[in-house]
């Protein structure tokens, strides 16, 4: 299933990149799909969507809530769709009656863009993991067998980009040197707060919190990953706080080493576009040249994703609407890089 616009409505989680549109499972994770469904009884019906005493949200779609109406609306659904009626209803959605859109009865969600290795109630689970009927249907821990695949699909995916820090595990494997043990280096391999880094930032530490808090300060990402670079070198994961990024940058800044002006992000409150008649070009002098070169060059740094530094900018983060992050790096962030508030949804945009 395509994650561009797969999930329409009430999306709450933060979508990704996966390979062939699928999930995959280790473990017991495929016990829940045959044993952990839970029977639908009138009685349980009741007691899951109609308990007054229950402080749970009741179905948005209450007139969809018995399976055998939700599957009586599946009469026009496209041949071509591999999922079947039957389990699609039974995953607790109903036919829109429009190409393949389906919605759940009781969370609201809408799905659309199935593959055909796609599952009903894996898709559910990835997309509305706070559905109630599900977790009445499938249980807590299906859910969270779920969302643990989602997890480490996006940030396989996210790490499979080049980053800064690709050749930093294997440099700090070599920890003894002169018969000196590797004891010694213990410390550098945890962080500042005393936690080891996790794999999304051993792969690309501008995930830290430290350099995170960085980028909040408007300095571009690519003076980050070189001061990120020497921190790391020189005093291991350990010195990877924001001040010790701070001091980096300042020595940077008063050595000349790069220019004052290429260090942040200009303030302006638009990017203005010039439109250059074919005639004014032949007359530029060399001030506008080098004008349009920084305009171009500013508009791309805009564009870039502010992690990586490489791919484009593709994610809108939600509620701040910040539009700062790749479709790959998007995944492993918490919060947005920009104003650090939480990430509560994301939209994928495409430019044309």
């Amino acid at each position: 299933m395509n994650d561009i616009a797969k999930a329409w409505f009430n999306r709450n989680d933060q979508p990704g990149t996966y390979r062939n549109g699928s999930l995959s499972f280790t473990g017991n994770a495929g016990e829940f799909f045959n044993q952990n469904t839970r029977s639908e009884t009138d009685s349980s019906r009741t007691t899951t969507f109609n308990n007054s005493q229950n402080s749970r949200r009741g179905p948005k779609y209450s007139q969809y809530s018995i399976t055998c109406i939700r599957l009586s609306t599946f009469q026009t659904w496209p041949t071509s769709i591999q999922q079947h009626p039957e389990t699609m209803a039974e995953a607790g959605f109903y036919y829109t009656g429009n190409n393949d859109h389906v919605r759940c009865f009781h969370c609201g969600i809408g799905l659309q863009n199935w593959d055909s290795e796609d599952n009903p109630f894996v898709e559910h689970a990835r997309w509305s993991q706070e559905c109630q009927f599900l977790k009445d249907k499938k249980g807590l821990d299906f859910i969270a067998t779920v969302q643990d695949a989602v997890r480490r699909v996006q940030l396989e995916e996210a790490l499979n980009t080049d980053g800064i820090a690709q050749t930093f595990d294997s440099n700090n494997s070599d920890c003894e040197e002169d018969g000196i043990a590797r004891s010694e280096d213990k410390g550098r391999d945890f962080l500042p707060s005393g936690k080891p880094p996790t794999k999304a930032e051993r792969k690309n530490p501008l995930l830290t919190d430290a350099a995170q808090s960085i980028l909040t300060m408007g300095y571009l990402p690519k003076v980050i990953r070189i001061v990120v670079d020497r921190v790391l070198k020189e005093k291991g994961w350990n010195g990877m706080s924001a001040r010790n990024l701070m001091e980096e940058i300042n020595t940077i800044e008063e050595s000349g080493e790069i220019a004052k002006s290429e260090l942040t992000v200009p303030i302006r409150s638009k990017l203005k576009h010039s439109v250059v008649s074919m005639k004014s070009r032949k007359v530029l002098s060399k001030d506008n040249v080098k004008k349009i070169a920084d305009e171009n060059n500013e508009m791309k740094e805009q564009t870039q994703c502010k992690i990586c530094c490489e791919m484009p900018v593709s994610i809108v983060f939600l509620p701040c609407g910040h539009l700062s992050s790749c479709s790959q790096c998007a995944p492993a962030l918490k919060s947005c890089p920009v104003c650090r508030s939480e990430i509560k949804g994301s939209v994928k945009v495409q430019f044309k």
